[in-house]
């Protein structure tokens, strides 16, 4: 809305209409210009949920005894808070991603659809009208290898942040 208002950004397209005349550098400056709009509406609300999740986590994990410690230590608050308390509190978030990740996949129809900008959500659109059982199958594997990816990117990211996730048991 405020795109459409202000004129700030193209607000639908992949490109402007003279774009086919234009150098590839050119090309390339034009259609990171029209990418604006559509990567801040799917990026905006799964910001916010990872914000909110991680300052939850983080007013969770501040009471945590071995933080309650460092600080009756001397450690400056701000080493608690940084060095300590952040990374514990990352968790929540690394468990979280791989289902970001996915909806952010189901999420892009609509901005795909609002800012006609091409993508795997209006081609599973068009093959879903169109009954192209083979295409609807190989968008939907592309959407559950994105999920699997996701998943894999956030399991790893918890066993870089959480190293009882890492440890072998036995």
């Amino acid at each position: 809305m405020i795109a459409a208002r202000t004129g700030w950004f193209p607000v639908g397209g992949m490109t402007s209409t003279s774009a086919a005349a234009l150098t590839w550098t050119s090309w390339l400056a034009d259609t990171s210009w029209h990418l604006v709009v559509p990567a801040l509406a799917l990026a905006l609300p799964i910001a916010a949920t990872f914000e909110r999740l991680q300052a939850q986590s983080l007013s969770e994990v501040a009471g945590e005894t071995y933080l309650v410690a460092a600080s009756a230590r001397g450690v400056p608050a701000a080493d608690v808070r940084w060095r300590h308390a952040w990374p514990a509190s990352w968790r929540p978030l690394c468990g979280v991603f791989g289902m970001a990740v996915g909806s952010l996949l189901s999420g892009s129809f609509v901005v795909e659809h609002v800012t006609a900008w091409p993508g795997l959500g209006r081609l599973m659109y068009e093959a879903l009208r169109a009954r192209d059982i083979y295409l609807v199958a190989g968008c939907a594997a592309s959407g559950a290898l994105f999920l699997a990816v996701g998943s894999l990117i956030g399991d790893l990211m918890l066993a870089s942040v959480d190293p009882r996730v890492t440890e072998n048991e036995g």
